[in-house]
């Protein structure tokens, strides 16, 4: 008899309930087998392996069904189940903001929990009181909380269909992002399931308690034991390398949330803030203390600068002030800086955060120097050539982004998360998440790691962005070229062949998560729909935004694909679907978000008011 799984089966209910705010009522016996637990069937499989003496690796699927079942009609689930919603969000900030998700089993949980917290794992843990992570409830078949997102995860972010059990375990193997970590002695049922996550797939790192000798485990003696032992394991995100710059101590990026009443303010009027080409050495320089006016000078020696470059370092460059204890940039034009109290920072510590914050960020960068000026009267006379130069910078801004395409700029920011997203910008097709284009063009350019987005997975390039050629047009209208193509396959490991920039039919640019609306085909609406994300209704053909996000997300899914504002505000549109002419429904919020911009926008139907 195999330990445990008596005990399980004699829990069973006489009927399942589904769990509610999902797509998929059971996720982990539907993964599994394709249906909701069945308990006549589980009993029917238990006495089975009993009768074959089968070994305990082979009761898994039963006892992770079972133990599914056995939750499901427990009258506090809905604490510990994930939502579809809170799913796809531990996903966003458990797999691209971190290394993983750790479940933390057995009786010594609260030091193991605290070492991969430290360690930047979202943690889960299955005895109360542990202080960090999400809590799964204290029964012994809690763990199917941590299961069912594997299980979620599978289906979502792969292309493992439901039933697929041999492709499931490969799939959670090579790419799931959990852990298992075993801190101790546990009773029969628990153990039964932790050798079962195992067989799924996961990794485990595990104290000498554990009686099973199976899976891929490491055998460790501490927490801290645990954490460098998982460091080896190929499905985890890992972290860039520390770059070589750094920022002065007395800056952090934390004082940018900081909240306070000003108790003074700097600048406005002739203040201002310009970042340049020119020639350069590298270092600061502050004439004298601001007392009202200040001006602000970023010169950068590198040719490869232009406007559109300029104009971006330029936003990141007045954001690092925000770096500073109790400073707030207020207005970037005319520069105007909140101050917790007067001369609180002074104009060496201003431009020394500027530069280092732009080295720190864009190493690639030629020399930078950072002038800080105080005198209010060359400030004053400095100020209309200031302005000056920045119309002639919007002017070659806008002959820039009229000129066709030959080189985009594509970002894997989201490819933590999903294997087979490329995130392609340009103001022919910004991105789905609002962030601005020239973001990932100063990125590609510039930087060296990913800064401020520092996981990634293995054999992935430490920048997120890249510039890529466009290559051959294949299709002008859908936007299809060769080189991008190209481009795809390898960054995709050839998951993704095709994309056709301007259309959601067949090969559509894929999701990543974290898009601002979605745009699908719908044959019962004749067209396209609109929806922007946390839409709470439902469309005319009966789409959610739960269903329409669980299908995009971070993949390419032909008849869908996450759009943003500006994209939305484009020309180019879907012109492959016939843009806004084929757009047969939309919410009302981005209806009206839009209707000033594209004057086709006002007339596309919406929900009921």
């Amino acid at each position: 008899m195999i330990p445990g799984l008596r005990d399980l089966i004699s829990r069973l209910p006489g009927s399942p309930s589904p769990f509610g705010g999902t797509q998929f009522p059971f996720p982990v016996s539907q993964t599994l087998f394709g249906a909701a637990p069945d308990p006549a069937r589980l009993r029917a499989q238990a006495d089975e392996l009993d009768a074959a003496d089968a070994q305990p690796q082979e009761a898994a699927w039963v006892a992770l069904c079972a133990a599914e079942a056995v939750e499901s009609v427990q009258p506090d689930r809905e604490q510990y189940f994930s939502t579809d919603a809170s799913f796809r969000g531990a996903v966003f900030g458990g797999i691209k903001w971190r290394a993983g998700w750790a479940l933390i089993m057995g009786e010594n949980q609260e030091p193991y929990a605290r070492a991969f917290d430290g360690a930047s794992f979202m943690v889960y843990a299955t005895r109360p009181d542990v202080g960090v992570g999400k809590f799964l409830g204290e029964r012994e078949t809690a763990s199917v909380y941590f299961a069912q997102l594997l299980a979620r995860y599978a289906l979502l972010y792969s292309d493992v269909k439901a039933g697929e059990r041999h492709e499931l375990t490969h799939f959670v193997e090579d790419h799931g992002p959990g852990v298992l970590v075993v801190s101790g002695a546990m009773g029969p049922t628990e153990s039964l399931l932790c050798l079962s996550l195992l067989r799924l797939g996961m990794r485990g790192a595990v104290t000498a308690s554990f009686p099973w000798e199976i899976g891929d485990r490491v055998e460790v003696s501490t927490p801290y034991e645990a954490v460098a032992a998982v460091a080896s394991f190929e499905n985890l995100r890992i972290r860039a390398q520390d770059p070589l710059a750094a920022l002065p101590e007395y800056a952090n990026p934390a004082y940018g949330r900081e909240k306070f009443e000003p108790g003074s303010s700097l600048g406005g009027g002739s203040s201002f803030f310009i970042l340049r080409r020119g020639t350069a050495t590298e270092g600061i320089s502050a004439s004298e203390a601001p007392q009202q006016q200040v001006g602000i000078v970023v010169t950068i020696d590198d040719g490869t600068l232009d406007a559109v470059a300029e104009k971006e370092l330029e936003g990141a460059a007045v954001g690092y002030l925000n770096m500073l204890s109790s400073v707030r940039v207020e207005s970037e034009n005319p520069l105007t800086l909140a101050l917790r109290e007067p001369s609180i920072v002074t104009p060496e510590q201003m431009a020394d955060v500027i530069r280092r914050g732009l080295r720190l960020e864009y190493p690639r960068l030629g020399p930078i120097n950072v002038t800080v000026i105080g005198d209010a009267q060359r400030i004053a006379a400095m100020a209309p050539g200031v302005a000056a130069e920045r119309e002639c910078r919007e002017a070659e801004i806008a002959r820039a982004a009229a000129l066709p395409a030959d080189v985009v700029f594509t970002c894997e920011a989201c490819a933590p998360f999903s294997r087979e997203h490329v995130c392609v910008t340009h103001p022919i097709r910004t991105p789905m998440c609002g962030r601005l284009w020239t973001e990932m063009m100063v990125g590609a350019r510039y930087m060296g790691v990913s800064s401020g987005r520092p996981w990634r997975r293995r054999g992935r390039p430490e920048n997120c962005c890249t510039a890529v050629p466009l290559g051959r047009v294949l299709d002008p209208i859908k936007g299809e070229y060769e080189g991008l193509n190209e481009f795809v396959r390898q960054a995709t490991s050839g998951r993704m062949q095709r994309v056709y920039l301007h259309s959601v039919r067949d090969f559509p640019h894929s999701s990543c998560g974290c898009f601002y609306a979605l745009a699908w085909w719908s044959d019962q609406m004749g067209g396209i729909g609109l929806m922007h994300r946390g839409f709470e209704g439902a469309a005319p053909d009966g789409s959610t935004w739960n269903e329409l996000a669980n299908r995009a997300g971070g993949k390419q899914s032909p008849g869908i694909a996450g759009v943003g504002l500006q994209y939305m505000k484009s020309p180019t549109f879907l012109q492959g679907d016939d843009g806004w002419g084929s757009v047969k429904w939309t919410t009302s919020k981005l209806r009206d978000e839009l209707k000033d911009a594209v004057a086709a926008a006002a007339a596309v139907p919406t929900e009921p008011s």
